[in-house]
């Protein structure tokens, strides 16, 4: 270094008052850094498995009876509050790791790549222990916005019996037929396929079949409803105690 600008730099730092970072105030914000990376990605993990939730209890069985095409209804129905929460993680946390000590070594491309592999690794071993769908009950519970975002048009769907969707709350069991309470609080008397999974009153299920008149549906295809059910006109959970006789 010239003599020159060795002096320069000293009178500098003798004229400013200039002291070095001490080592632990140094340590510190590192550790600070991959602390709020990690909560960060921990939070995408979490979105991520909403998403995957949500994705496999989307009632794909329905979508032709709703005069649907795949594609259509795969854009009207997937959990874009979901992606937007993920995609505003991934990009927090890029911003996070490009401010650690070697962050900008890396393209932008493979720290995007590396952020949201990490997060569906994570996010696959989450849902794995339904942690989806725990998240989806709670937001469902205590956020007004999110029935309307996500759970009504998911009723209103499968409140379809005239195209051969429908769904509720079953309120009588007997060996062929049981009675069925719909989302409108309509009830009716559901005429059941030979083959079946175990049912019990008390059970929120959803079925594909065929409307015989105002009060009576035969069932084609008949399963337990999986994800919470919070309407004007029913529970918060998706059980309710059988009806006393």
């Amino acid at each position: 270094m010239p003599k020159k600008l060795s002096n320069q730099i000293l009178s500098k730092i003798k004229k400013e008052k200039i002291k070095p970072t001490p080592k632990w105030e140094f340590l510190l914000k590192k550790s600070a850094l991959w602390t709020i990376l990690g909560i960060i990605i921990l939070i995408g993990a979490f979105s991520t498995s909403v998403i995957l939730f949500l994705l496999e209890t989307n009632d794909w069985e329905i979508y032709e009876r709703l005069e649907h095409s795949l594609l259509s209804y795969t854009l009207v129905t997937l959990p874009y509050f979901w992606f937007a929460l993920l995609a505003g993680f991934i990009a927090l946390a890029y911003y996070d790791f490009r401010k650690t000590d070697k962050g900008y070594r890396y393209k932008y491309s493979h720290i995007i790549l590396g952020g949201l592999s990490i997060t569906l690794l994570a996010g696959v071993t989450l849902h794995s222990f339904d942690f989806g769908k725990e998240i989806d009950d709670r937001f469902l519970e205590h956020l007004p916005f999110y029935e309307e975002l996500h759970h009504n048009p998911q009723v209103q769907r499968l409140n379809n019996p005239d195209k051969g969707v429908l769904a509720g709350y079953i309120s009588e069991l007997s060996k062929d037929e049981v009675e069925l309470e719909d989302f409108n609080d309509q009830e009716w008397n559901i005429i059941l396929p030979k083959q079946h999974p175990p049912l019990r009153e008390g059970m929120f299920v959803k079925m594909v079949g065929e409307k015989i008149d105002d009060k009576t549906f035969r069932a084609e295809r008949i399963g337990p409803l999986k994800r919470k059910i919070k309407h004007v006109n029913f529970v918060k959970e998706n059980q309710k105690p059988p009806r006393t006789k």
